[in-house]
């Protein structure tokens, strides 16, 4: 995600996966000056979700695959605010959407990336994404709109 102001420019590199999870954030610097790394930006590393920036300069990032260290990735749908000052924080734990029956439980989005999303006033829209599902099904696309409240930080 980037976003600009004035001449400041944020940018955050969120995850690049080769054959290891690079994970990292960087300060916002003025746009003529060079990059500085500051903090990780999750634990576990992760690739594939989605961040908007809101008016006050938090960046709030949702879901993508957690790639801990040494174990298979998985598709989350946790939720992870960074304010600058105290850095990276864990608002919403990931956690299993489906029911018995499978059905989805219909107050929070289930786990997803590559992901849209866009911050309008207080609320974070999330625009669809892809769900891998079962290894080797192909997953599904996802074609659904969350509000998030991001005041309240409930769905």
């Amino acid at each position: 995600a980037a976003g600009a102001r004035g001449r400041m420019m944020s940018a955050f590199l969120l995850s690049v996966t080769m054959q290891a999870s690079l994970t990292a954030s960087w300060q916002p610097v003025p746009a003529d000056d060079a990059w500085q790394r500051t903090a990780r930006t999750s634990s576990p590393p992760r690739s594939g979700p989605t961040a908007s920036a809101d008016q006050a300069g938090n960046v709030w990032l949702f879901g993508g695959y957690a790639e801990p260290e040494g174990k298979p990735r998985h598709v989350v749908n946790d939720l992870l605010r960074y304010d600058g000052g105290s850095g990276w924080q864990q608002l919403q734990e990931p956690i299993d959407v489906t029911l018995k029956g499978g059905r989805v439980r219909d107050n929070r989005p289930g786990p997803r990336l590559a992901t849209a999303s866009c911050v309008v006033g207080d609320e974070m829209l999330v625009f669809g994404g892809w769900d891998p599902q079962t290894p080797g099904t192909g997953g599904v696309i996802l074609d659904d709109v969350w509000s998030l409240s991001l005041t309240k930080q409930t769905w």
